[in-house]
């Protein structure tokens, strides 16, 4: 239950983030390419670069671009803009109804109707990517200053559970 639970995380996450690249490409804002690949290998908007650093930053994600284009092809495969498009329909609806967390991904999950091969098979695929994006955000940290490494996204911390 609790690998089910982390998979669909994953899979909503990833969702979310290629939501949010297609809401940017479609108002003109997004990054040159647009696709899943190029959100794998994304700089977080808060950080500006020097023109030094997009150099390398250029020099980085070519060498990193055929894994992340495997990496979105295989997720791609098992979401389909038609999937694509019902989960962001089931997250409007769960996000509508109040519902939060394991319900909201129950709710997305359900709507979504995948088996339980393509379930685990979007993971293995969500995983896949995000190890990419990790180490290009490892290569990434290289080449930023201590001012810039503050404003990166912090890793999600484990909640703890309360005290009674």
């Amino acid at each position: 239950m609790r690998k089910l639970f982390s998979f669909v995380v994953l899979s909503v996450v990833l969702f979310a983030g290629m939501q949010t690249v297609q809401a940017q490409k479609e108002e003109g804002k997004g990054k040159k390419g647009g696709d899943g690949a190029a959100q794998i290998l994304s700089v977080p908007k808060e950080i500006e670069l020097t023109a030094d650093q997009e150099t390398k930053v250029k020099e980085i994600r070519k060498s990193m671009a055929d894994k992340a284009k495997a990496a979105q092809t295989k997720v791609d495969a098992i979401m389909s803009p038609e999937i694509k498009k019902k989960a962001a329909e089931a997250r409007k609806t769960a996000s509508e109804a109040g519902k939060k967390g394991k319900d909201a991904e129950a709710a997305i999950n359900e709507a979504l109707g995948l088996t339980a091969d393509q379930q685990a098979a979007l993971k293995e695929a969500n995983k896949e990517a995000s190890e990419v994006k990790a180490a290009f955000m490892a290569e990434l940290s290289k080449i930023l200053t201590d001012a810039q490494k503050e404003k990166m996204p912090k890793k999600a911390e484990p909640k703890k559970k309360k005290a009674e």
